[in-house]
């Protein structure tokens, strides 16, 4: 009798499970019924931007859809997709199986991944990591190589990696890095090789395409005229990339406008390479030119300045 008691509290104890995302305990257990299920997936649908569960109540049955999979439950029976509802209870493994959601098994404990890594893109001096969920990840610099390491449980690739394993590395050279978490699912990294200097670019209109600037630098394209400041509104191509240099130059642009009357207005433009801080004037006069370098050095900090364009008396007149 004993060794039958004890074999059973052997077995209970063997299959009986946590389920987690992450860091949340979502059920503990080996069974689930029709509600756990639902309120469950509700959770993953919801922290993993999954598409939300969808609930249909007939008299006589009910559907439930999630991840393109249907359960249909029957006078408190359930059945996984169209087959006859014959259990009241599935296993937490017959749910992730059959939901198609990835989890990890450390001991008795099933662990779906906090975050998703989409990819890491490239885009000129910025790199641009997607994700959904947590952002379950930190950045470290190891010689030449920008190091993506988990904090959390973390998939890509298919693959989870679990907290303090390495999920990638990007070869960024002898380049320094900064990390700017301003959007949901996304983090841009900013490049910055060693050695660029802070300047204030100076270009008369139509001398050409300015190449990017860093963040740490600004550009001036002046044109006399009738005084207005134009700055470069943002591209939705980027996808937020270049936000920042907006930023920067639209608080320069308004006290510009302030300061001396100049008309402010945003346009896309050419020759301010997307990502790149600077403004187009058109100045009213020489010594309106000289007030507002004056006042891009307050606001940047920048004292070094490359002047390429010509007198005031030699730059291009637009007009209005």
């Amino acid at each position: 009798m004993m060794k039958t008691l004890l074999f059973l509290l052997i077995t209970t104890m063997t299959f009986s499970y946590t389920l987690w995302l992450g860091r949340d305990l979502l059920f503990e257990g080996d069974m689930m019924r029709f509600e756990d299920i639902e309120n469950i997936s509700y959770f993953i649908a919801d922290s993993l931007e999954y598409n939300e569960p969808v609930v249909t109540n007939e008299p006589t049955f009910t559907v439930f859809q999630f991840n393109d999979r249907a359960i249909l439950k029957i006078n408190g029976k359930i059945a996984l997709g169209s087959g006859t509802p014959t259990v009241s209870e599935i296993s937490i493994k017959e749910f992730l199986s059959f939901f198609e959601i990835p989890y990890t098994q450390v001991g008795s404990s099933l662990i779906i991944p906090e975050c998703i890594l989409k990819g890491v893109d490239v885009k000129g001096n910025n790199l641009l990591v997607e994700y959904y969920g947590n952002p379950a990840i930190e950045y470290e610099k190891n010689k030449n190589f920008l190091k993506l390491v988990s904090v959390g449980y973390v998939m890509y690739a298919g693959k989870i990696y679990k907290p303090k394993e390495t999920i990638l590395k990007i070869d960024i050279g002898n380049s320094s890095f900064s990390l700017s978490r301003e959007y949901i699912g996304k983090d841009i990294i900013t490049l910055r090789k060693p050695g660029e200097s802070r300047k204030i670019l100076i270009v008369s209109v139509g001398s050409g395409m300015m190449k990017p600037l860093p963040l740490s630098s600004f550009g001036l394209i002046l044109a006399r005229g009738n005084g207005i400041v134009i700055v470069r509104p943002t591209s939705p191509d980027l996808e937020g990339l270049d936000k920042r240099a907006f930023e920067i130059s639209f608080e320069i642009a308004k006290i510009i406008s302030r300061n001396l009357g100049y008309r402010l207005e945003t346009f896309p433009m050419i020759d301010i390479p997307p990502g790149t801080p600077a403004l187009v004037v058109l100045l009213k006069s020489r010594e309106d030119l000289m007030k507002i370098l004056s006042i891009v050095r307050r606001m940047t900090g920048i004292e070094k300045i490359i002047n390429s364009a010509p007198d005031f008396d030699r730059l291009p007149d637009l007009g209005s």
